[in-house]
């Protein structure tokens, strides 16, 4: 099995190709950012309100999970076809796509309950087989595959490279996510130095995030797709 490309040139390429597509992630990320944006919001108001507060709250929870299954769903489909020079159709995104939500859901089960079990003993495992799975949610999304067949082709491709594998990832999540933190964290130091504790101060973070969320998960959604990819080859 060959390694992986460096996680260096992965970021730098999907990078590019996140930006030239852009626009084509926006109608499925923007909604997400906002949910974002108002989860937070509310969590601040939250601290003075709770009562008036939860019940909007809650609702807005409901439907940011309902919503994240259906871009689970779509966005790793649309992240493949600009990998492979187009753009799936809406009809090609939304194939079998209540059926594929379901599966997702069990796939989720059974990979907590196994990865969960075996960081009760030791975390080493819990890494080691989160690192065989990583490939499942893109045999089931992508593929079409059922829930066994995404977990045994998973270990298949991933067995005999799973450190190169785990230190790509790790190295491709630190190269998007860290900046991310870094500029929130910046934020959060301003707005707290003028503002002071208080919903004003989480509503302008909230939109800092939201706008940072946007901007970031086309690229992270084209990385994990092109080491995907690159692990199929």
């Amino acid at each position: 099995m060959n390694k992986l490309p460096p996680a260096r040139t992965i970021l730098k390429e999907e990078y590019a190709r996140a930006k030239q597509s852009f626009r084509a992630f926006l109608p499925y990320v923007v909604p997400l950012a906002l949910f974002l944006i108002v989860l937070m919001g509310l969590s601040g108001l939250m601290e003075t309100d709770q009562k008036s507060v939860l019940s909007y709250y809650v609702v807005v929870e409901v439907l940011f999970i309902l919503y994240s299954l259906y871009v689970t769903v779509v966005l790793p489909r649309l992240a493949f076809g600009i990998l492979n020079g187009h753009q799936p159709g809406r009809e090609a995104l939304h194939h079998k796509l209540l059926w594929t939500i379901v599966l997702y859901l069990g796939l989720g089960v059974v990979m907590l309950a196994v990865l969960g079990v075996s960081a009760l003993f030791f975390l080493f495992p819990a890494v080691i087989l989160g690192t065989l799975y990583f490939a499942a949610t893109f045999e089931l999304v992508i593929e079409g595959k059922g829930v066994h067949e995404s977990l045994a082709s998973s270990v298949r491709m991933i067995a005999g490279r799973k450190w190169n594998t785990f230190a790509t990832l790790f190295l491709c999540v630190l190269g998007v996510v860290v900046p991310l933190y870094i500029v929130y964290g910046v934020a959060f130091m301003i707005f707290r130095g003028i503002l002071g504790d208080g919903p004003a101060m989480m509503w302008l973070l909230s939109v800092v995030y939201g706008l940072l969320f946007l901007l970031i998960t086309p690229w992270l959604q084209m990385v994990y797709v092109r080491v995907y990819k690159e692990l199929r080859a």
